[in-house]
């Protein structure tokens, strides 16, 4: 498995985590300084390290205003940030993993690709758990469709 995190230029303004934010302290939850946002992408099959790195390239980043980091595993380090990840429930169609999916076969590769996608939320500040809860609940994901998971900031 490969874990795709695409991050917003440090050097640019990261809108997503700026309206986040927003709600966050329009919701008068305290605590939060501020929140990056990122999308992620899943890569289960036969895929080597240079075609995920392709992939991304070309295919997943704006190279002017886009970062992207690959890993070998869905595990989140938490030791900075508060961290949630939200993604599709099972059963539910992932439109964005099924577009990348489709243009992922004009690299010719094989078809037993499996890709997921979700997003990524760093949170920074000092929060406790059950107010990350409520911003997940509230704010980031729909629970009919969605589900997420939360890591805590190790102290």
């Amino acid at each position: 498995m490969f874990n795709v995190e695409i991050s917003t230029n440090p050097d640019l303004e990261d809108a997503r985590g700026k309206a986040v934010l927003a709600d966050i302290k329009m919701m008068q939850i305290k605590g939060v300084k501020d929140v990056h946002f990122c999308p992620v992408y899943f890569f289960s099959g036969n895929l080597t390290f240079e075609q995920i790195q392709t992939i991304s390239q070309r295919l997943l980043t704006d190279a002017v205003s886009e970062n992207y980091s690959i890993a070998k595993t869905d595990k989140i380090c938490a030791d900075k940030f508060n961290v949630i990840e939200v993604y599709y429930k099972k059963g539910v169609t992932d439109a964005l993993a099924l577009s990348v999916k489709k243009a992922i076969k004009s690299f010719d590769l094989d078809d037993k690709i499996i890709v997921n996608t979700a997003k990524r939320y760093y949170l920074d500040g000092q929060v406790s758990f059950g107010a990350l809860e409520n911003i997940a609940l509230k704010i980031l994901a729909n629970s009919l469709i969605q589900e997420y998971r939360i890591e805590k900031k190790i102290l």
